[in-house]
């Protein structure tokens, strides 16, 4: 998966269902991926913060996409 993607990259991927991950070691404040939603519209998440402990909520933006 791009780990700093952009909208236009997202736009660009194929409407497939699958499944991905983030290497936590690319994980950084700053990261940005491409997300599939269950309705097949394209969103980028850009990671906001980072939890100090593996208990706490990893904080994310979440921007859907027009077509």
């Amino acid at each position: 998966m791009e780990a700093h993607a952009t909208p236009v990259d997202c736009l660009k991927l194929r409407t497939t269902t699958g499944s991905d991950s983030i290497d936590a070691v690319f994980a950084s404040v700053g990261t940005k991926a491409c997300v599939l939603t269950g309705q097949g519209r394209w969103a980028m998440i850009s990671i906001t913060g980072l939890p100090k402990k593996s208990d706490e909520f990893l904080r994310i933006k979440v921007t859907l996409l027009r077509l």
